[in-house]
């Protein structure tokens, strides 16, 4: 018995398994007053929200750009017909005229991506320091959005708001291109989560007639810079007479490119090889031209078809009307512009206001810039680059007419 108590008295192993389990209460209780801080706050539960709508963000806009539309259509000159069923009192649409009109003037698409539909939408705007130009497409503007605004709330349902915009101005900071937006405008107070991306503009915008000449530009540049960029290798000029140089090469261009146009012989055809007209004549030439082809071939050769004496009545209403929506629509462009004015007026008064504000507007923000984009090309031409792609890469920076941005915002509903 009494080895029996002695053996008891020395066995430590007892008082271990108590002191461990001591010590696990201690440390569960320890852990507990760490964590109940975390239990009890919402910030787990927010950054959990935060991140599944930034998610949702990127996902559809994801979807928008690569989910396309089975058809979609739309008729052009749309208020234009509008206001001349009211002032002939003849249903011009629907009538028996119905079929010839949307022969002529209704529009198509078919399988394209919801991207494509808005980059098509805003090239055909034509904006101009905040007016729209291209009357005669106001109704694709409304058909595009109808079907932006029916996808986006299909896939966001009623849990978001949200708003949608698409912007392409070719010019960073000149008003010039064209916009749309759909949905809500966005709250001050709410935690938006946003998502943008860009879109390749349709291929139609700068090739054919309305072509963007890049080769004649390089072939421009090459004839004024090569020799300079091999003088300063050979080391005949200096590197601050090469940016000297190359300022003013970079002002003349960017003049050229935006309002001035290549016109190297000077005789206003732009046909040589380093010829090319600038990015708003190019742009306003086939804006007015559309709406030239619109009152003169649509309705002056095939509604004839109908009844002369039908047709002879609505081309002069359709002609007076159209310049009149025309007028209403630019005015205050330019404070000489008529609105008694032809077609090719107001496009020449325009051309000549709009080239003047970007003469202003290229001198007044580029010339601060100029020195600096010099000093980077030189800097690459240390290396093998070639100074005529550096240049144009340097254009092609700041006039960028080849994509358009889309961007998304939702928050909470």
């Amino acid at each position: 018995m009494m080895r029996q108590l002695r053996t008891f008295l020395y066995d430590r192993r007892g008082i271990s398994a108590v002191q461990d389990a001591v010590l696990f209460c201690v440390m569960v209780s320890i852990a507990g007053a760490i964590l109940m801080p975390a239990f009890t706050s919402t910030i787990p539960r927010d950054t959990h929200v935060e991140k599944e709508r930034e998610e949702k963000a990127d996902e559809v806009l994801h979807q928008l750009m690569v989910c396309r539309v089975d058809k979609t259509a739309h008729l052009n000159a749309k208020p234009v017909l509008d206001a001349l069923e009211d002032s002939t009192d003849m249903d011009i649409t629907r009538g028996f005229l119905g079929p010839v009109v949307n022969g002529l003037l209704r529009r198509e698409q078919r399988h394209l991506t919801y991207a494509d539909l808005c980059t098509e939408s805003v090239a055909c705007q034509f904006k101009v320091l905040g007016k729209r130009i291209n009357v005669l497409t106001y109704n694709c503007t409304n058909a595009v959005k109808k079907e932006i605004q029916a996808f986006l709330s299909n896939q966001l349902g009623d849990e978001y708001l949200y708003n949608f915009t698409v912007q392409w101005y070719p010019i960073p900071g000149f008003d010039f291109g064209g916009d749309f937006s759909v949905g809500h405008s966005r709250p001050p107070d709410a935690d938006v989560y946003a998502a943008s991306t860009y879109a390749v503009m349709p291929p139609s915008l700068f090739t054919g007639d309305i072509g963007f000449s890049i080769s004649s530009i390089r072939r421009y540049i090459a004839s004024n810079v090569e020799h300079a960029g091999n003088r300063y290798r050979n080391g005949t000029m200096s590197q601050e007479q090469l940016n000297s140089y190359l300022e003013t090469v970079l002002l003349d261009v960017f003049n050229k490119t935006m309002w001035e146009g290549f016109d190297v012989d000077h005789d206003g055809d732009f046909d040589g090889p380093m010829e090319t007209k600038s990015l708003v004549d190019i742009v306003l030439d086939y804006v007015f031209g559309e709406i030239r082809s619109a009152l003169q071939l649509v309705f002056d050769e095939s509604v004839r078809m109908v009844n002369d004496m039908i047709a002879n009545g609505i081309n002069r209403n359709f002609a007076v009307l159209s310049s009149e929506a025309l007028t209403n629509s630019i005015a205050g462009i330019s404070p000489t512009l008529d609105a008694g004015d032809t077609i090719d007026g107001m496009r020449d008064t325009i051309t000549a206001h709009v080239k003047e504000a970007l003469r202003q507007y290229v001198n007044q923000t580029f010339q601060h810039h100029i020195q600096t984009m010099a000093q980077d090309i030189v800097r690459h031409l240390d290396g093998p680059a070639d100074i005529v792609t550096e240049i144009l890469n340097c254009l092609f920076r700041h006039v960028d007419f080849r994509r358009a941005r889309l961007s998304l915002s939702i928050w909470g509903a």
